[in-house]
């Protein structure tokens, strides 16, 4: 029985461990715009402060900002920002594993939707048809939203989730088509 004690302690502690580099990865994620400002938010978990995990690697000179586009929606402005990720002989390996972001690059492809500086959806395609596929992986594309577009985007209390408008659908259609057709260019 003493022999049993230790190794269940181990297993726990490791499950407890794994929990919480999830919660820091979500917390980097999510709240990035936040911690990467100079004198903003800080978090620390553990004792270790969680930095910022950029989906757009704004900071590599490879990565290639395309023109952005201001889009009306329920009379109101909001902006779209696309970006091609460099390819990753572009870019140093500890840089490209960490882009890979929580689920790896395939799953982090697509549009990141913003409200408020807060990152409410990450690397979807938001309904528009698209299959996430190994050849676009380098396509990311930020939504800013303001809060006053709750309504339209269907933005739940939890904000944990937004939906796309479908008269929008046609323009975010055609930025990703043009998006994923330069990060295909790239990869």
């Amino acid at each position: 029985r003493s022999t049993l004690l230790p190794y269940t302690t181990l297993f726990r502690s490791k499950r407890f461990l794994e929990g919480a580099d999830k919660v820091k990865q979500h917390l980097e994620m999510v709240f990035h715009r936040y911690l990467e400002r100079p004198n903003g938010l800080k978090i620390w978990i553990n004792g270790h402060s969680v930095s910022a995990w950029d989906p757009f690697l704004r900071s590599e000179k490879a990565t290639q900002e395309l023109p952005v586009e201001k889009l009306i929606c329920d009379g109101r402005e909001f902006t779209v920002l696309p970006y091609i990720l460099p390819h990753q002989s572009k870019i140093p390996q500890d840089v490209h594993r960490r882009a890979s972001g929580p689920h790896g690059w395939n799953a982090q492809q697509g549009f990141y939707v913003y409200r408020n500086e807060r990152l409410l959806v990450g690397g979807d395609w938001l309904g528009l048809g698209f299959q996430k596929e190994e050849h676009y992986k380098l396509a990311r594309i930020q939504v800013d939203l303001p809060n006053s577009m709750d309504g339209e985007w269907q933005i739940d209390v939890k904000k944990s989730r937004a939906k796309l408008p479908g008269y929008l659908k046609s323009d975010l259609k055609r930025i990703a088509t043009l998006t994923r057709e330069k990060a295909v260019d790239i990869y």
